[in-house]
């Protein structure tokens, strides 16, 4: 009888309740890294925990800075920062499956998976990408639009038009 307790209660507890939260995504944090983080602070706990190169995005025909932080060889996320009278982060793109919120959404989950945890919001759309948004959460799940309709685009752009099957491939905060 002990032995079905404890097997009833290990049922209970979701897996995503052990996830460490090195991993976790929030609307303003992805792991340990936070928006409107202090930049300093931020590549002190990278340096500390990870693997760091300075690199450059160019975004609209603009250079903008930014740091990635890789485990091993993998790239976990780019760190954007936003410097005016004091430098903090101002965005983060997270590339590893490592990542995901705590209903257990990230990169490689579909849109059937989104939806089925989280309220649609809207579509957004910019240098030829498309994110999805949802209501609870502050991020930007950027689809592979290798399924979308050859005509999507011309079609006007629809959300009714991706296939559920859409894949997320990275995630902006």
């Amino acid at each position: 009888m002990k032995k079905i307790i404890i097997i009833y209660f290990c049922l209970l507890i979701s897996p995503l309740s052990w996830a460490q939260p090195e991993f976790l995504l929030t609307s303003t944090n992805a792991g340990f890294f936070r928006r409107t983080m202090d930049k300093e602070k931020a590549l002190e706990i990278a340096n500390k925990n990870y693997d760091v190169h300075e690199s450059v995005i160019n975004l609209e025909g603009e250079d903008f800075q930014i740091f990635e932080v890789y485990k091993d060889t993998e790239l976990l996320l780019n760190i954007e920062p936003y410097c005016d009278s004091e430098c903090e982060i101002w965005r983060i793109w997270v590339y590893s499956k490592r990542f995901m919120t705590d209903k257990g959404i990230g990169i490689g989950n579909t849109i059937e998976d989104i939806l089925k945890k989280y309220d649609f919001e809207y579509i957004a759309t910019g240098e030829g990408n498309v994110s999805l948004k949802v209501k609870e959460l502050d991020l930007g799940f950027m689809l592979d639009q290798t399924l979308f309709p050859k005509t999507w685009w011309e079609d006007g752009a629809k959300f009714k038009d991706i296939p559920t099957q859409t894949k997320i491939t990275m995630i902006i905060l």
